[in-house]
């Protein structure tokens, strides 16, 4: 009896060095086709991520003063790329020593924001305002500075948080 026996007319299962080859050859020129589509939206994507991170914040801020029957302060400083959401039991809103909780946009390239007014607070009851010199309303305005896109997230006098998006040279 012969152990090494060959099967002759046998199937093979598998794929040639060939085939698989022609696989990855083409799975990588529409990969290398659809880099520039990605690489081109990256500034929008940083942008609705830095609206979208700020319109939660908000909410979360009013959320808690809510949950926690506390006034809730905001404050923005667009020169450092950031803001500060704080708890206190003041109603105007001034933030208790300790509380302060620090966010920041730096980590999203190219986005830039502004505000107005620079701070207000949320009470108890979830409404919003902003100050008795400066309005009701907070207004955040968060924009790319490689497109002409923008988004505008509006703290309204209800406690409402709302994000409208912009378009930019193709809009």
């Amino acid at each position: 009896m012969n152990i090494n026996k060959h099967r002759s007319g046998g199937s093979k299962s598998g794929f040639t060095l060939v085939e698989i080859a022609i696989v990855v050859t083409l799975a990588a020129l529409v990969s290398l086709m659809t880099l520039p589509n990605v690489i081109a939206r990256l500034p929008t994507y940083r942008l609705d991520s830095a609206a979208d991170r700020i319109n939660t914040h908000l909410q979360m801020a009013r959320m808690k003063a809510m949950a926690e029957g506390q006034y809730v302060g905001i404050k923005f400083n667009s020169s450092a790329d950031g803001y500060a959401i704080w708890s206190t039991p003041l109603k105007n809103g001034e933030a208790a020593e300790g509380t302060l909780a620090s966010y920041g946009l730096r980590d999203l390239k190219g986005v830039l924001f502004q505000t107005y007014p620079s701070q207000g607070y949320f009470s108890p009851g979830g409404s919003f305002s902003a100050g008795s010199s400066s309005g009701t309303m907070l207004w955040i305005w968060v924009y790319s500075e490689s497109t002409r896109e923008q988004r505008s997230v509006v703290v309204w006098p209800s406690g409402q948080v709302s994000i409208y998006r912009y378009g930019g040279a193709d809009a």
